[in-house]
């Protein structure tokens, strides 16, 4: 939700954006263009922050995409995925640990019901 004439924007629960980790990605990228430099970002979960921690934001969903993609296309089960913890370096900025609201199953799930949409 954007507050206009406050230069805000809460992001409540993205996670249920689309389902998907790209639909996450898309929707931060398009509340980012909107935004002034000095813009007050309210996550669903943890600190008030602003556009450049967005922007770090949308950098790390696509870095754990981009990890967690490359283990679905290797044939590992969501166990093995979870087990090499792919979020492990954003772990502590992001408060990922311990797979926290199910991340990780999220990524994995979306991206292999998408391998699964390419291969028919």
């Amino acid at each position: 939700m954007l507050f206009w004439k406050h230069n805000a924007v809460h992001f409540g629960d993205v996670f249920d954006n689309d389902g998907h980790i790209d639909g996450m990605i898309r929707f931060c990228e398009r509340v980012l263009v909107e935004l002034n430099e000095d813009a007050i970002v309210i996550t669903g979960h943890g600190p008030v922050v602003g556009g450049m921690e967005l922007r770090d934001y949308i950098a790390m969903l696509k870095k754990v995409r981009t990890i967690i993609s490359a283990m679905v296309l290797a044939g590992k089960t969501l166990e093995e995925v979870e087990a090499a913890k792919p979020t492990a370096k954003f772990d502590e900025k992001y408060g990922l640990e311990a797979n926290s609201l199910g991340f990780v199953n999220r990524v994995y799930t979306s991206l292999k019901a998408r391998h699964r949409e390419d291969c028919t």
